[in-house]
C-alpha cells in the first residue's frame, strides 16, 4: 500500500516537473515583445523605451516610427540619419543614427526622401553574456506603410468630433500673470471660427471610414461658420478675446462672398521692415502675443472685407513689425500670422515682401519644430517636404495642445493633408 502510494507521488512530481520544465522553455524561447522590461544596450538606449521591444532566442529587435529630417555623410565615411521618433507615449524624440555600411541598409525609397519623411527604423541588437545585456548589430529602414497613416487619420477625426464645441465665452486667465479676461475659460473657450478651418466634408478621402464620415459630416454642419457671422468687420478695441480668426481665409474656404480684392488705401505711406525674428515654438500666449495675433488676423480681415475697413486697426501694422523687431522670442502662431499678413501685401511694395520672406526661410528651416497648423500652411506645398510627414509632425505635437487654438490647428492640419 505504501509503495502503491509512493508511486503515484512519484508520478505525479514527475508530470509536475514535465508540466513546469515545458512552460520554462515556451517562455523562453518563445519571442515576446515587453513594455516594461529594460535592457542593457551599447547604442541608441533611448529607443528601448521609447520603441516595442522584442527579444527571441539571443537576438533583441526594437521597431521604431519616425520622421526623417536629413541625411548627412561624416568625413570619415559615416551615414548619418537625423529622425524624429515618434514614442510609445505619441511624443517625438530626436535622435541622430550614425553608422557604417555593414551596420545600415534602407530601401531606395529611403534615399529619395523629402524632409519629415515617415520611415519605419528595426533596431537588432545579439546578446551578450546575461541579464539583458545586448551589443547593437545593424539598423535597417524604410518608408512608413501607408496603413499607418491611415489609422491616424481616422484617430484623428475620431479624437476631433468628439470635442464639444462651447462658443460661450467665460473665464481665461494669462499664462504671464493672473489678469483674467471677462468672459473666457481656456479650458472651453476656443475661437469661434475654429471650425471653418476643418476640411469640407466632400473633402474626406476614400480610407475614411463611413462611420468617422457620417459623424464628421454632423460634426462639421453643426459647428461651421454661417455668412452672417462672418460678415461684420471687427475694429481693434483692446479686446484680447479672439472670436474670429482669419475670417476671410475661412469664408473663402466656404465659398462665401464676402471678400473682395485687396484693398491697400489705407495702409501706412511708409512700411516697416522686419530685421529678424526669433521663435519660440509651441502654444503657450503671454498677454502681448495675444494681442498682436488678433491685431494681425484684423488687419488682414479688414484690408478684404466689402464693407467699410477700419483704418485704425490696419494702420498698426507698422506696430506688428516694430514688436517682431524688439521682442525674443516671440511665439509662432505670431510670426506664422504675421507671415500671412505679409504675403497677402507683398505685391504691394517690396518691404512687405522681404517680410514675408524673412519669416518663411526662418520657418522653412524648422520644419522639425513647429508646432501649430498656422505654421504648418506655410509648408504645405513645399515640394521639399513630405506630406504625409508634415501631417503627422502637428498631429502628434497639437495633442499637447490645450490653447485656444488647439481646435483652428487641428482643423488646418487635416483640412492641408487632404486638399
Amino acid at each position: 500500500m505504501i509503495n502503491k502510494r509512493r508511486k503515484i507521488t512519484i508520478l505525479i512530481l514527475s508530470l509536475f516537473f514535465v508540466l513546469l520544465l515545458g512552460a520554462g522553455l515556451y517562455f523562453l524561447l518563445r519571442p515576446k515583445t515587453n513594455t516594461t522590461a529594460t535592457y542593457n544596450v551599447d547604442k541608441y538606449a533611448d529607443i528601448t523605451t521609447w520603441c516595442d521591444a522584442s527579444t527571441e532566442t539571443k537576438t533583441l529587435s526594437v521597431d521604431c516610427k519616425g520622421l526623417l529630417l536629413n541625411i548627412r555623410n561624416t568625413e570619415d565615411g559615416t551615414s548619418c540619419f537625423d529622425i524624429q521618433v515618434i514614442t510609445k507615449d505619441k511624443e517625438l524624440k530626436d535622435i541622430s543614427v550614425c553608422e557604417e555600411s555593414d551596420s545600415l541598409s534602407y530601401t531606395n525609397d529611403i534615399l529619395q526622401y523629402k524632409k519629415l519623411m515617415p520611415v519605419d527604423m528595426v533596431f537588432s541588437y545579439t546578446k551578450n553574456g546575461v541579464l539583458n545585456s545586448y551589443v547593437f548589430s545593424n539598423i535597417s529602414l524604410s518608408k512608413v506603410d501607408d496603413t499607418y497613416i491611415q489609422n491616424i487619420v481616422n484617430e484623428d477625426i475620431t479624437n476631433l468630433t468628439s470635442l464639444t464645441i462651447d462658443n460661450e465665452i467665460l473665464q481665461f486667465k494669462l499664462k504671464d500673470t493672473d489678469t483674467e479676461i471677462p468672459g473666457v475659460d481656456s479650458s472651453t473657450y476656443t475661437v469661434q471660427n475654429s471650425i471653418d478651418f476643418c476640411p469640407n466634408p466632400s473633402l474626406l478621402v476614400d480610407y475614411v471610414t463611413d462611420e468617422n464620415k457620417s459623424i464628421y459630416s454632423s460634426f462639421y454642419a453643426s459647428n461651421v461658420s454661417e455668412i452672417e457671422d462672418l460678415s461684420v468687420v471687427e475694429s481693434w478695441n483692446g479686446d484680447l478675446v479672439i472670436r474670429k480668426l482669419f475670417a476671410c481665409e475661412g469664408a473663402n474656404l466656404m465659398n462665401y462672398q464676402i471678400c473682395q480684392t485687396l484693398n491697400t488705401k489705407s495702409l501706412p505711406s511708409e512700411s516697416k521692415e522686419i530685421s529678424s525674428v526669433d521663435i519660440a515654438w509651441g502654444y503657450d500666449l503671454s498677454t502681448d502675443e495675444l494681442m498682436y495675433l488678433k491685431i494681425a488676423s484684423l488687419i488682414y480681415d479688414n484690408l478684404q472685407m466689402k464693407t467699410s475697413p477700419d483704418i485704425t486697426t490696419i494702420a498698426s501694422i507698422n506696430g506688428l513689425a516694430d514688436y517682431i523687431n524688439s521682442v525674443r522670442p516671440i511665439n509662432e502662431n505670431v510670426v506664422c500670422a504675421s507671415y500671412h499678413l505679409y504675403n497677402l501685401l507683398s505685391e504691394v511694395n517690396s518691404t512687405y515682401k522681404s517680410n514675408a520672406q524673412l519669416i518663411y526661410n526662418e520657418i522653412a528651416a524648422s520644419a522639425g519644430k513647429i508646432e501649430s497648423g498656422m505654421c504648418g500652411e506655410i509648408l504645405s506645398n513645399q515640394e521639399n517636404i513630405d506630406t504625409s510627414g508634415l501631417y503627422l509632425r502637428l498631429y502628434f505635437a497639437e495633442i499637447q495642445d490645450s490653447s485656444i487654438l488647439r481646435i483652428y490647428n487641428r482643423c488646418n492640419n487635416l483640412r492641408l493633408f487632404m486638399k
